[in-house]
């Protein structure tokens, strides 16, 4: 396995880690109280936990932090030597060279991921989830979001960082 191969390989799998367990730990601080979830949000209070806005919202704010944050833990161990960067290739020409637009661009991405979550929900006809259970299924849909993810950031700061030498 070559070195670029092994340390996507290990973020994969440390990024899914340490984001389902904080995915889990995050629900459980917000939601632990309650019974149930319902699917949809309240008209009457916005902010009142539903499935919906969970996947949907916490699903644009996954993309948009884990971008920005992780792409800095990447950017060291390329000065570090521990990755190299890539060769330039068609892929420069449709990343967002800002790191932040960068970050609006997989939030949005996830964000598209979390809908398409929502319509199979929708599809099963759910009116509300029971919180753990709802908890766990939360924690591994973010677990699973972040490997996809994790590759695209990796492989998006390795040819910044060829961009940029």
């Amino acid at each position: 396995m070559s070195t670029s191969r092994r340390y996507i390989t290990q973020q994969i799998i440390v990024n899914a880690l340490v984001n389902f367990f904080l995915a889990l730990l995050i629900s459980w601080g917000l939601m632990g109280s309650l019974e149930e979830i319902p699917i949809w949000f309240s008209m009457e209070n916005l902010l009142d936990p539903s499935v919906i806005g969970d996947i949907v919202v916490g699903s644009f704010l996954l993309g948009l932090l884990f971008t920005a944050i992780v792409t800095q833990f990447i950017r060291a161990d390329l000065k570090k030597g521990k990755v190299n960067g890539l060769a330039q290739s068609d892929a420069h020409k449709w990343m967002p060279q800002a790191l932040f637009t960068r970050a609006l661009v997989f939030g949005v991405v996830c964000m598209l991921v979390g809908f398409s979550m929502v319509g199979v929900i929708l599809t099963l006809d759910i009116d509300s989830v029971r919180v753990t259970d709802y908890i766990v299924l939360h924690a591994i849909y973010v677990g699973a979001l972040v490997c996809p993810l994790t590759v695209a950031v990796v492989k998006c700061t390795q040819l910044e960082r060829r961009i940029n030498a």
